[in-house]
């Protein structure tokens, strides 16, 4: 078809920027026309691109004179406007872990690069990245989720990014309990933040539905256990809040006690982080408590 004889198409061209064109003449270029553009045929003799229109752009760019097209017979630009809603609405991209793969075996063939890739699909490195994320980072078991359509790709990416060992406990709670994108991204944040103590990380993995509450708060409170009331625990003043460790202190007390080093693994940041708090607060009472004693002490090592 002679390309000096189709008009642009300028509603089509509103949706095609400079880059979408370059990638489509860098193709053109090395592997010929992939998708012909799809043309409307007038009944006046006019032609009207329906479909294509960056492809069409890219050939006209490049000075080409012919081009292989897909012609339609149309009744008028409103008919055309149609077929071109339609062919819209068909085109449909893979999903992300069909993508995820085909980057994979793009690479494991050796002739191009992550960065090529970018420049080849215009797409960013962190977009690349996270395609890759589904079948490298993965677990097999949650790749099939979303293979299987159980589990967006969104959701899954999100998981990726918890340790290898946690993902599939992780996804079947997320299946199970139906949540959505934005409650996943919430709970992985949270799990992955250094000051998440390890029994709020349990609680998300375990279950996760149980700790989207949580998250729904700001700051430090969303690490507060579900088992403490913290607003009466507030509101009740400093007795009720010493009442409340004494009584903590004496439970805590017992369970460790009976804990080894092997088994006290899964807790050690967390009891790092009690034992630094302790020391503190332990100077601190005893400023309040025995005051005479501590500034006695103080002038003698002044001394």
């Amino acid at each position: 078809m002679d390309v000096a004889c189709v008009q642009a198409n300028h509603v089509l061209a509103m949706g095609v920027d400079g880059r979408d064109i370059e990638r489509c003449k860098r193709a053109a270029k090395e592997f010929g026309a992939l998708t012909p553009p799809i043309v409307g045929k007038l009944p006046g003799g006019g032609r009207i691109v329906l479909n294509g229109g960056c492809e069409f752009a890219a050939l006209r760019e490049m000075g080409a004179r012919e081009m292989n097209a897909v012609a339609v017979d149309i009744r008028n630009e409103e008919d055309g406007a149609k077929i071109s809603l339609l062919l819209a609405s068909l085109k449909r991209s893979p999903d992300a872990l069909c993508e995820g793969m085909l980057i994979q075996q793009a690479l494991y063939a050796g002739d191009v690069t992550q960065s090529q890739i970018c420049a080849i699909i215009g797409k960013s490195a962190a977009w690349v990245s996270k395609r890759l994320a589904l079948v490298t980072r993965l677990d097999p078991g949650v790749r099939e989720f979303v293979s299987r359509q159980l589990l967006d790709p969104g959701s899954a990416q999100e998981i990726a990014r918890l340790p290898a060992d946690k993902q599939y406990e992780f996804a079947v709670g997320v299946v199970r309990d139906h949540l959505p994108k934005s409650a996943v991204e919430k709970l992985v944040s949270g799990y992955t933040v250094e000051e998440c103590p390890d029994a709020v990380k349990r609680q998300i993995i375990k279950d996760p539905q149980g700790a989207v509450p949580r998250f729904m708060q700001k700051g430090t409170d969303r690490y507060i256990p579900a088992s403490v009331n913290l607003q009466k625990l507030r509101a009740g003043g400093i007795g009720d809040q010493i009442a409340a460790v004494d009584i903590t202190m004496s439970v805590l007390g017992k369970s460790l006690y009976e804990l080894w080093p092997e088994t006290a693994m899964p807790f050690a940041k967390a009891l790092a982080r009690l034992s630094e708090d302790f020391g503190s607060m332990i100077v601190t009472i005893q400023k309040l408590v025995s005051p005479g004693k501590n500034q006695g002490e103080e002038v003698r090592h002044a001394n």
